[in-house]
């Protein structure tokens, strides 16, 4: 645990959020179990349908360094901005991503 670490977690249904503060690194999670939307109009029917049983989305913010990581069943999205850091970061959400998969 860092000094000055604020948390904030709220767990609702299938959602889970949570928010820490840790010498200006911010990190917010959310964890999806179960996600479905569907759109459906019809002539000219038009459908929208996703249907992923585990979403896990983390934003860390560290100087100027971003990463957002989005699992979608077994598919991974990665967005990054460098820093100084981006190493050490990328290590760390390369762990962080295997522990979620594992979940």
């Amino acid at each position: 645990m860092c000094r000055g670490v604020r948390k904030c977690a709220e767990a609702y249904r299938n959602v889970q959020r949570r928010t820490e503060m840790c010498r200006g690194v911010q990190i917010r999670a959310e964890a999806y179990r179960y996600v479905q939307r569907r759109t459906d109009t019809s002539r000219g029917v038009q459908i929208r349908a996703e249907a992923y049983r585990y979403v896990h989305r983390r934003t860390d913010t560290c100087s100027d360094a971003q990463i957002r990581a989005q699992t979608h069943r077994y598919a991974l999205r990665r967005t990054r901005t460098s820093c100084q850091r981006t190493k050490n970061v990328q290590k760390t959400q390369q762990r962080r991503t295997v522990n979620a998969l594992k979940t």
